[in-house]
């Protein structure tokens, strides 16, 4: 994950986050950081590494290059849906999509 904000989805779901790319949004993460994290997404074999469109995405190809782990994007934002009552059920959904079309590859 980005950062580590999907606590509560995780639990729900039963999903494992090895790590977040950045502990405050405001900082950008270190190289050294960087680099354990690369090699946790490794060791670890982990399936799916989540970026967000309001960060940069060259911040996840460095973690999983060289890695078997696919990436996609998740938008807690929700700006590609209509605003409204729905807007954020449909958000979670989306979500939930990307989460399992990456899982499945």
């Amino acid at each position: 994950m980005f950062h580590d904000a999907y606590q509560y989805l995780e639990a729900r779901t039963g999903l494992t986050a090895v790590g977040a790319l950045s502990i405050n949004p405001e900082v950008a993460p270190g190289a050294r950081h960087l680099s354990e994290l690369r090699e946790t997404i490794g060791e670890l074999d982990a399936v799916c590494v989540f970026a967000e469109p309001q960060f940069p995405a060259a911040t996840v190809r460095v973690v999983t290059e060289g890695t078997s782990a696919r990436t996609a994007v998740l938008d807690p934002l929700g700006s590609h849906i209509a605003p409204g009552p729905d807007q954020y059920p449909a958000m979670m959904r989306d979500m939930a999509a990307t989460i399992l079309e990456c899982l499945e590859g």
